[in-house]
């Protein structure tokens, strides 16, 4: 079995076990979860979160780190509890919130008798030149 070993040669049986050493022990306090290194007081490991904040993929209502940016993105997507507009990376605090903000923000191609919001002005208006019942004239818009 392998075991687990902390810096000075303690070993634990079991990483669940140096795990719950590191939350036990004072000196593992200001220990950062992420790349491990101690940084000795609150101050030094917020500090070191907050510099190490643009390089994070992180969801702070699951309190999780994601690998990638795609990855957090897809979280997002994926998740009910979510709503965020990908495209302008914008949280809302509902799913109509989230729809009003994409019918209404020029950011957005949106197709109002679809309910789709398309990638680009081009996607869109290819959409309602090829879509059955769309009669829009697409030189006002």
């Amino acid at each position: 079995m392998r075991q687990a070993q902390y810096d000075n040669g303690e070993d634990f049986d079991h990483p669940g076990l140096l795990l719950r050493h590191y939350e036990k022990e004072q000196r593992h306090r200001f220990r950062c979860r992420h790349c491990r290194n101690n940084f000795g007081s609150d101050i030094r490991l917020r500090q070191h979160y907050t510099e190490a904040n643009s390089v994070r993929h992180y969801c702070p209502s699951r309190n999780k780190d994601y690998a990638s940016r795609s990855e957090l993105l897809n979280h997002y997507t994926a998740s009910s509890s979510h709503h965020c507009c990908i495209k302008c990376d914008e949280h809302f605090g509902s799913e109509e919130e989230l729809l009003t903000h994409v019918k209404n923000n020029s950011n957005h191609f949106y197709c109002q008798k679809c309910d789709t919001d398309f990638y680009s002005e081009y996607i869109r208006q290819t959409h309602w030149e090829l879509s059955d019942g769309h009669y829009i004239c697409i030189s006002c818009n």
